[in-house]
């Protein structure tokens, strides 16, 4: 098990093992989705598949000169890896304007040793969108990631999208969605950031 450290110094995962961070807010995730997913005037649950290419920014050891100033030589950071993501989620519209969710994805590297080198997502996350009931829906979003594996990260995450509706029940969804790890990663991860372009129906 990999054991990164907070920016206070203190070792993450002391205190709950991932295992039981990960079954916790899983367990948070199913609870959320019975009681949102019942029956409720002026309000809707959409679910929806994605997947898609997934943007990463290498992380860069720090620059050192070795006492030669300036470096002889600029170090030229190396290319970000291909990696593509792909899950589900749902969202619960209460308005015209605001909305809560939850998703489970895979970012899955496009080379190497896929299935021992796939981070988990689950996120929970609110809505704002411009008008949830027109054809053309445009849409905000922002909240919590638990990024996991063999190890649990917090994260963060934003973005925003267009979906369109062919129907009450039917539409494609176009979403752009930023996940950013604010502390330390641990070393077998690509980056504290991660770009996902989603395409989806829902």
């Amino acid at each position: 098990m990999i054991e990164s450290q907070s920016r206070s110094g203190q070792p993450r995962g002391h205190q709950h093992t991932p295992g039981t961070m990960v079954q916790r807010f899983l367990l948070a995730i199913g609870v959320g989705t019975v009681l949102f997913a019942a029956p409720a005037s002026a309000q809707a649950t959409r679910g929806y598949v994605f997947a898609g290419p997934t943007l990463t920014g290498a992380l860069v050891p720090a620059n050192t000169s070795f006492g030669i100033l300036p470096l002889p030589i600029p170090p030229v950071p190396p290319p970000p890896a291909n990696f593509y993501a792909a899950g589900m989620g749902f969202e619960r519209v209460a308005n015209k304007h605001l909305g809560f969710g939850v998703d489970l994805s895979g970012i899955l590297p496009g080379s190497g040793k896929i299935l021992s080198n796939t981070l988990g997502t689950a996120s929970a996350n609110g809505y704002f969108h411009v008008c949830a009931s027109c054809k053309f829906d445009f849409y905000g979003t922002a909240g919590y990631t638990l990024l996991f594996q063999n190890f649990t990260v917090n994260g963060l995450n934003s973005g925003g999208g267009l979906a369109y509706w062919w129907n009450d029940n039917h539409g494609v969804m176009l979403e752009a969605r930023w996940v950013y790890l604010p502390g330390n990663v641990p070393a077998n991860v690509a980056s504290d950031y991660y770009t996902e372009i989603r395409l989806g129906y829902t």
